[in-house]
Parts: C-alpha cells; sequence; structure tokens
C-alpha cells in the first residue's frame, strides 16, 4: 500500500519494484498520485500493467481490509527496530504480507 505517495516516479517505481517481487495488488491509498499519470505509468515500465491496482480515500481503513483478510501488515521506516533480514530470519514473512509505504518527505501517515 502506498499512503499519501504524491511524486508519480516514486510511485512508478515502488509498482516496479512490487511486480519484481511477485506482489498481486499495489493499493494507492489516501491523497496518492493517480497511478495512470504519465510519469508514473513510464516509471513503472509497464509494471503498473501486471499487478492489480486499488484505490482507496482512507488509509486506515486499508489496513484494517488487510488485517481483516488474514495478511500480517508490516510498515516501512528508516527509523524500525527490526530489519527485513531479521523478519525473515524469524519465518515472519512466510506468510501473505501487505506493505505500507509513506511518502519520503512525511512518512506514513498517523
Amino acid at each position: 500500500m502506498l499512503a499519501e505517495i504524491r511524486d508519480p516516479g516514486n510511485a512508478g517505481t515502488v509498482l516496479r519494484t512490487a511486480d519484481a517481487a511477485g506482489a498481486g495488488t499495489v493499493v494507492f491509498a489516501g491523497d496518492a498520485v493517480d497511478p495512470y499519470n504519465g510519469k508514473c505509468v513510464r516509471a513503472s515500465a509497464g509494471s503498473l500493467f501486471h499487478v492489480d491496482v486499488v484505490r482507496s480515500d482512507d488509509p486506515a481503513e486499508v489496513v484494517a481490509a488487510l488485517r481483516a483478510g488474514g495478511l500480517t501488515v508490516l510498515a516501512t521506516t528508516g527509523y524500525g527496530d527490526v530489519d527485513i533480514d531479521d523478519l525473515a530470519d524469524a519465518g515472519r514473512l512466510a506468510a501473505p504480507t501487505a506493505w505500507l509505504f509513506g511518502s519520503e518527505a512525511h512518512g506514513l501517515p498517523a
């Protein structure tokens, strides 16, 4: 889930990365850029057409729906106590997982 990502180039890059990592869906939540913005489409290098793209006005509702669907929900931050290697070593990435990404300027919304 991209929470309030406003830069189309960054959003396209995340779409491309999600596709490469095998993601099935990318959610644009809150005040996020239009995934069909020309710059976003170009930055996705075609990945926009390989993953399902969903839009939602409320990031908190998306998180609640993801949890209700049985997904493990992990938030990204540069200041976290646990890194991805620790999660992988502990087996916490084996289950279906949703990743939350905020903007590079503001991080994740509350």
